[in-house]
């Protein structure tokens, strides 16, 4: 391989101790520390409560806030140094050597915040252990039930945990339902949190979450990977969303993730005996009438009576009991 020789023109910066160059260099050699006690959560039972953060960072007078809010904040740590770089090199951009200037870029490691799919995320990663969990800030490409769009702004739930099993005889999709009703409840102190056949959480008769099975040939096994979203704060929402604003959501956010975590855990070790009867106990329908829906058509209407053993939902109509499986059907009446 030739080597070739390059200048740096431009430098730009952003860094505990300041935002470009000149501040940054000023505090390096007045002796100023960039660690200091941590911000960006709460770092009350961890060991270590100190790092370096950047400090003082007002990504608006770099880019437009609509850009901003899709990017997470190390992106923005590498455009704004991008940025300073370029306006300290003094190169002006002419229809002459645009084709000639590019970018190239290198990252350790970033967006822990914030990621297109949690359980994508789940799919490319190789199990190392019994359990593989991920969590995100925000998500921008999360999905639901027959291909519908799932996006999570900032400051909402964003949750997968991948595991291997052996059978499919399980309705993961149920019984993640009531390991995160009960989670959400024990955070929140809040009894109203309810569930919607087959995977979704109701809050007074609004949705605020959904669960999402997938399942990956893995050697012998399947990985099973179940994906949680939970509405904490919505700026916009369609009418039937609904969020957990009200609560002080800020301080209970990692209460239901760790609730999540050893719910599942709880499940793993066969702890999570009665999980049939805590659904139907749950249920915001249960013995209503409520219309079974195909392809945007109704196919039935009758009275839902709870769910089997299986996570079948159970009608009584006129004709008597029907069982109906989730597959690509879905209940109207809820909200």
């Amino acid at each position: 391989m030739t080597k070739r020789r390059v200048v740096v023109t431009g430098l730009g910066l952003v860094t505990p101790v300041g935002i470009g160059v000149n501040e940054s260099w000023k505090n390096i050699i007045s002796g100023v520390s960039g660690i200091s006690t941590i911000t960006k959560f709460d770092p009350t039972n961890f060991p270590s409560k100190i790092a370096g953060e950047v400090k003082n960072f007002d990504v608006s007078m770099y880019l437009n806030s609509k850009d901003a809010r899709r990017m997470d904040t190390f992106i923005q740590f590498g455009l704004v140094a991008g940025i300073e770089a370029f306006k300290d090199s003094g190169i002006v951009v002419t229809d002459e050597n645009e084709g000639r200037i590019g970018v190239s870029i290198g990252s350790g490691i970033g967006g822990i915040n914030l990621i297109e799919s949690t359980n994508d995320f789940c799919k490319i990663t190789p199990l190392e252990k019994e359990f593989l969990v991920v969590t995100s800030d925000m998500q921008t490409k999360g999905r639901g039930r027959q291909g519908k769009k799932w996006i999570s702004p900032a400051g909402n739930i964003s949750f997968s945990i991948a595991y291997l099993n052996d059978t499919d005889d399980v309705p993961i999709s149920l019984i993640a339902g009531v390991i995160s009703q009960l989670a959400i409840t024990k955070a929140l102190e809040v009894k109203e949190i309810k569930l919607k056949w087959p995977n979704d959480l109701i809050y007074r008769n609004k949705k605020i979450g959904g669960i999402l099975v997938e399942k990956e040939i893995s050697g012998a096994q399947n990985k099973t990977i179940v994906g949680i979203g939970v509405n904490l704060a919505l700026d916009e929402k369609e009418p039937w969303w609904g969020d957990l604003k009200s609560f002080n959501i800020e301080s209970s956010r990692d209460d239901i993730l760790n609730n999540l975590i050893k719910g599942f855990f709880r499940f793993a070790d066969g702890q999570l005996f009665n999980w049939k009867d805590s659904w139907n106990l749950h249920c915001a329908h249960k013995n209503k009438i409520i219309k079974i829906i195909n392809n945007e058509l109704v196919i039935d209407e009758g009275i839902f009576v709870g769910i089997n053993s299986k996570g079948a939902l159970l009608l009584e109509s006129e004709q008597g009991i029907k069982e109906y499986s989730s597959g690509e059907i879905s209940i109207e009446g809820i909200y």
